[in-house]
């Protein structure tokens, strides 16, 4: 079942412009905004650096701002303790947040096993993520379409997100939902 609280599962109107205007890659170029993030998932994870969540989270920043390093050099070697990290979390964990995904703040990943988090989506300020949830494109021919979660979502463990899907503030999205929509209209 599928529950919500104000706003219903929408299709995405504006393909470029996400309802996430907060967290933007500009903010993760700077390492004193990264690191202020990652001070806030720390909080928001009960201040516990043993959490594999926050642990995931703050890896995952890391590794945006080693993307957008200017230094050539800087940029190889810290993308190399980036991939390192980033396996050895998902294979220890099974979190596994792509590069590329734009993760907005105090976002909890509750339990570990089983998130995947696609490269192209987004998830807004304050959502909750439970264990074993897939969020992101339904195929390879259509790997850019993924959803767009917007503040405050709440994900029930088993949740599948597929496709070019947002869903709305405030959001609650039951345990073992699917949601699929194909971007191609079919």
């Amino acid at each position: 079942i599928l529950m919500i609280r104000r706003n219903m599962l929408l299709p995405c109107m504006f393909k470029n412009k996400a309802p996430l205007t907060q967290i933007s890659k500009l903010h993760l170029q700077s390492f004193s905004c990264t690191w202020s993030l990652i001070k806030e998932d720390y909080k928001a994870h009960g201040s516990d650096l043993s959490r594999p969540g926050f642990q995931a989270l703050a890896i995952h920043r890391f590794g945006e701002w080693a993307q957008s390093h200017p230094n050539r050099l800087a940029n190889y070697f810290f993308r190399n303790i980036y991939w390192f990290l980033h396996r050895y979390l998902r294979n220890r964990s099974c979190i596994e947040i792509m590069n590329g995904a734009v993760i907005g703040k105090h976002v909890i990943i509750a339990h570990q096993g089983g998130i995947v988090i696609h490269c192209a989506s987004k998830i807004g300020d304050n959502c909750y993520i439970r264990h074993n949830v897939t969020i992101g494109a339904h195929s390879r021919r259509h790997s850019k379409s993924a959803p767009v979660l917007e503040n405050n979502v709440e994900v029930g463990a088993g949740a599948v997100i597929f496709g070019n899907v947002c869903i709305g503030k405030h959001a609650i999205i039951g345990a073992n939902v699917s949601s699929l929509n194909r971007s191609d209209g079919s």
